[in-house]
């Protein structure tokens, strides 16, 4: 009787210490991660940017940060809601989840503003990049209760240790450059018309 109680007891135990150990794994996902998306958050992308600067700076190499912002993203918002604005900036964060490679980081930092850390490239990619993150604007976005729905996106990058070595202005660097783009598209936009 005795053996049979402390059986079920060790078993009490080991359940109790399976489901700490789920929610703690759960709070850690949850304290780095974006809730709509599932990206890694601002937190992670910072611990992970601080590694990589590690890296590169012992061993040599560069990385890039690209910032991108969804151009136009406030009308969807104001005029399609909010429901199908959160379902656009997850199909663009799994858009730019597939392009990347399994080493780097896709971060949502903010609204519409989504963040790419690309370790091991050639500072010269910086187009390539730029090209590649644009294709996940195509096809547009097919909502099964309303219109197709077209993505647009700004890119700026800017490359560790080639533009700067500190990773607030490498950020800046990157968002500046993301602007740039913004402007020169509405520019052209404008040309048009």
């Amino acid at each position: 009787m005795l053996e049979a109680r402390i059986a079920e007891r060790t078993r009490r135990l080991e359940e109790a210490n399976r489901l700490l150990q789920q929610s703690h794994e759960q709070l850690q996902h949850q304290a780095n991660h974006d809730v709509l998306t599932g990206l890694a958050n601002r937190k992670l992308l910072n611990q992970r940017l601080q590694e990589a600067r590690a890296r590169v700076d012992r061993h040599g190499g560069h990385f890039a940060m690209a910032v991108v912002d969804l151009n136009g993203f406030k009308p969807i918002n104001d005029t399609l809601g909010h429901a199908i604005g959160d379902r656009v900036l997850v199909e663009l964060a799994q858009r730019l989840q597939a392009t990347a490679r399994q080493t780097d980081v896709v971060a949502r930092v903010g609204g519409d503003e989504f963040v790419l850390l690309l370790e091991d490239l050639p500072p010269d990619e910086r187009e390539a990049i730029r090209h590649k993150l644009l294709t996940c604007c195509h096809p547009p976005i097919e909502m099964e209760d309303g219109p197709a729905i077209s993505l647009s996106i700004s890119v700026g990058i800017a490359i560790y240790p080639n533009d700067t070595q500190d990773l607030e202005a490498l950020f800046t660097l990157a968002d500046n450059a993301m602007y740039q783009d913004k402007t020169a598209s509405r520019a052209a936009a404008l040309g048009k018309v």
